[in-house]
């Protein structure tokens, strides 16, 4: 049997979500996911200014670069595709499955946490290249969080990992 990508999406979500039951791990995938909110963005960038005052400087300006891209083009492409949310689509497909935390706002595609985390976490790799594990580990964490809470699909996320990097990767040619 042929599975669609809407359907194959949407298995994998139920089956991670049944992960998320775990009491414990439901904790850590809200704090993961709220850690990629905003505010440690700007927690880095003026760690790196105090640091290191000169690759500190190319960090933040990088940085800025690339997230005054990437928001209007996120907010663009959520707003054309439109994509509802992993709890409206499941509620009218049968699935019972409600999101554990309130979205930032109403369509899932792509995934703007995911999208920022990797878009940090590459800048991050590039220019402090012993803390590319850290950095990529926790984009990472971010997006699988994103999915075990029920605000967005597998795809959502995976759409914005591939645009946070190519934003970070044009940005950082500049």
């Amino acid at each position: 049997m042929r599975m669609t990508l809407a359907r194959w999406d949407l298995q994998l979500l139920l089956w991670l979500r049944q992960l998320s039951f775990e009491k414990d791990l439901h904790r850590v995938a809200k704090l993961v996911s709220r850690s990629g909110d905003g505010e440690l963005y700007f927690a880095f960038a003026l760690l790196a200014l105090m640091t290191h005052w000169q690759s500190g400087l190319d960090y933040f300006l990088t940085l800025l670069l690339a997230f005054a891209v990437e928001l209007p083009l996120y907010w663009l492409l959520k707003n054309t595709c439109r994509r509802n949310r992993p709890a409206e689509i499941c509620g009218t497909q049968g699935e019972a499955i409600s999101a554990a935390i309130k979205p930032h706002d109403k369509f899932s595609f792509p995934s703007g946490h995911t999208c920022a985390a990797f878009l940090c976490a590459t800048v991050t790799a590039q220019m402090y290249p012993p803390l590319a594990w850290i950095a990529l580990t926790w984009a990472s964490l971010i997006g699988l969080s994103r999915v075990l809470l029920a605000v967005h699909f597998p795809t959502d996320v995976l759409a914005g990992a591939a645009l946070g990097y190519s934003i970070a990767t044009i940005a950082m040619a500049f």
